[in-house]
């Protein structure tokens, strides 16, 4: 996967800490989707982090 810029990790990271963002149009969130690192909830209006997400945030290469 490739590296994450630091608005990218910052990012994740305070989505997966609680952080919402309910825009579905946010630039950010929108590229780490494509990556398979957020997905966003309709239902909620909120984007939430993916288990791939999770895991890259654990090994610290988030």
């Amino acid at each position: 996967m490739s590296k994450l810029t630091k608005p990218q990790r910052d990012f994740l990271i305070s989505i997966h800490k609680g952080a919402v963002e309910r825009n579905s149009l946010n630039v950010t969130a929108n590229n780490l989707n494509k990556l398979g690192l957020l997905n966003y909830s309709y239902d909620t209006r909120q984007w939430y982090v993916t288990a791939a997400g999770i895991e890259q945030i654990s090994k610290g290469e988030a």
